[in-house]
């Protein structure tokens, strides 16, 4: 027994001295060995990066250590360089560890902190595809304007819900809710889905706006519901019969939607809590003051005001403040599903699903035609305005998607990215082919 735990103890202590050798031969990034040339790098999914390293003596087989599934590695060994290539996913901060051998066999290490970049930047851009009658599709353009399709279902290999009307985003959270009765739940920064439901009692939803789990508003062709996630109940929100087909602006943790007249949506409440005086309602959005920009059309059929209006309404009254007449074109909301005003400090512009876009200075209360589109070679002079003008809140850019036509026609189109210049507006980039009748524009700052 004595001698079989002497031999025990002497292969433990064998055994021990091997490992203590073998850490030995590893030698972590230190001068005069292998360094990489770059302090830190950020990745985009699908974008293939170049990195090179340097060492004072030769080495060989490098490779890459620890890279999350999914990402690819290539080697030219020749000028020191690995093209990386990471995958959808995987998003965060990660830590490269280039592992490579000297000529006597040694191990040497370097190590390159990988920053994979997060969707939902404030500064970023969402398209949502309503496509017809298929599943939808989401576009996200990037900071540095990189343009990366189908997003959601690159995650998640699966479909978007069948023609998707609105996009809102809460507490890190994206909501997409669709026609066909589907409401997807994903998180912001990854896209990956957190959370899908049909509603088999709605009919035909088409805009939503969230407030908690337990007050996701939602319209349809009856009028507007208030879901309870987490009870998983949806009730009619009393008073909100026939709601328009518009998009919902939240401020201040209160839901204001349209419904001839402006109407307020509380926290808890299953009825509609205050309906203001103003009638013919084409458009809310908030004011960089607190309060909310009102649009109204002109009356139908002769009845009612015969001009469009500009209202400054106090958010908690619903009572104008301050009120433009618009003269020059009306203001109304017609058949899109996307916001009828788009507002960028005080300017406040409109485009209907026309060619021609024009803005009203609130502040100085000038209106001014920018441009009409139909006389523009590089905006399909003779094609469609899908859905309406959007504005970025950050960088006070314009952003317009455009078909050549409708039948087979709509898969030519592009994505318009322009800038007011005062007298005119500029052209910037655009984006050829990849829209699918797109149901409006979305800026991650805007919910903010």
């Amino acid at each position: 027994m004595k001698k079989f735990f002497k031999l025990f103890l002497s292969l433990l202590l064998a055994g021990s001295l091997l490992a203590a050798c073998e850490e030995n031969d590893i030698h972590v990034t230190a001068e005069n060995s292998l360094k990489w040339n770059q302090t830190s790098v950020t990745a985009k999914p699908g974008k293939t990066i170049e990195l090179d390293w340097q060492s004072t003596t030769p080495m060989f087989h490098p490779e890459l250590l620890d890279m999350p599934e999914g990402w690819t590695a290539e080697f030219d060994t020749e000028r020191n360089v690995v093209r990386l290539t990471p995958s959808e996913g995987a998003y965060g901060r990660h830590t490269l560890r280039l592992q490579t051998l000297d000529a006597n066999g040694q191990v040497y290490q370097a190590f390159l902190p990988v920053e994979m970049m997060v969707r939902n930047a404030a500064e970023g851009v969402y398209v949502l595809n309503e496509n017809s009658w298929a599943p939808g599709s989401l576009i996200y353009i990037d900071p540095e304007e990189e343009l990366f399709d189908n997003v959601y279902r690159n995650v998640n290999r699966e479909e978007l819900p069948a023609t998707p009307q609105d996009l809102f985003i809460h507490d890190g959270r994206l909501y997409i809710i669709a026609q066909d009765s589907g409401l997807v739940i994903a998180e912001a920064s990854t896209m990956r889905k957190l959370f899908d439901k049909h509603f088999y009692d709605l009919q035909q939803p088409s805009h939503i706006a969230v407030l908690d789990d337990q007050n996701i508003f939602i319209r349809d062709s009856k009028g507007i519901y208030r879901y309870d996630k987490t009870a998983d109940r949806l009730t009619f929100v009393e008073g909100s019969d026939y709601a328009s087909k518009a998009p919902m602006t939240v401020l201040a943790g209160r839901v204001y939607a349209q419904s001839g007249s402006l109407i307020l949506l509380e926290k808890g409440q299953d009825k509609v809590n205050l309906k203001s005086e103003i009638q013919y309602v084409s458009g809310v959005d908030k004011a960089p003051d607190g309060k909310l920009f009102v649009t109204t059309s002109r009356g139908f059929f002769g009845e009612g005001p015969q001009t469009s209006f500009v209202h400054k309404v106090d958010p908690l009254t619903l009572r104008s403040l301050e009120s433009h007449e618009i003269k020059e074109f009306n203001w109304e909301h017609d058949m899109e599903s996307s916001r009828s005003l788009a507002v960028f400090g005080n300017k406040l512009y409109y485009s209907g699903t026309r060619t021609v876009i024009w803005c009203h200075d609130f502040a100085s209360n000038q209106t001014r035609q920018l441009i009409d589109l139909s006389k523009c070679d590089w905006a399909f002079p003779q094609g469609i305005t899908y859905n309406t003008i959007a504005v970025h809140p950050l960088t006070g850019r314009l952003y317009m998607n455009r078909l050549s036509g409708f039948g087979e026609a709509y898969k030519t189109n592009r994505i318009l990215v322009m800038e007011d210049k005062g007298e005119h507006i500029e052209l910037i980039r655009s984006y050829d082919d990849y829209t699918a009748f797109p149901a409006g524009v979305f800026f991650p700052a805007q919910f903010e």
